[in-house]
């Protein structure tokens, strides 16, 4: 016995195909570039640079209850009181 008949016996019908092509994948494409401009890394590079470079202070507080800005780094001493303020 086989699909077809089995199909035939319980009166199970095959849905009819339809002539669709298959979905096919989207092409995306970047943006244009402007000419004379680089990747997109090398403008974001630029712009950070142009401003200043990167940013290397943040703002501490101390247990003595005082707020100041310092360099970043790994342990950095509190200017009041001298206590070191480990991230």
């Amino acid at each position: 016995m086989t699909v077809l008949d089995v199909m035939e016996i319980t009166g199970i019908k095959r849905a009819a195909r339809r002539g669709r092509p298959s979905p096919q994948p989207r092409k995306t494409s970047a943006p244009p570039e402007a000419p004379g401009q680089g990747s997109v890394a090398v403008r974001q590079t630029e712009r950070a640079r142009r401003a200043g470079g990167p940013q290397d202070r943040a703002v501490y507080t101390c247990g003595c209850g005082y707020l100041f800005s310092a360099t970043v780094t790994a342990s950095t001493p509190c200017p009041r009181c001298g206590a070191d303020q480990a991230w």
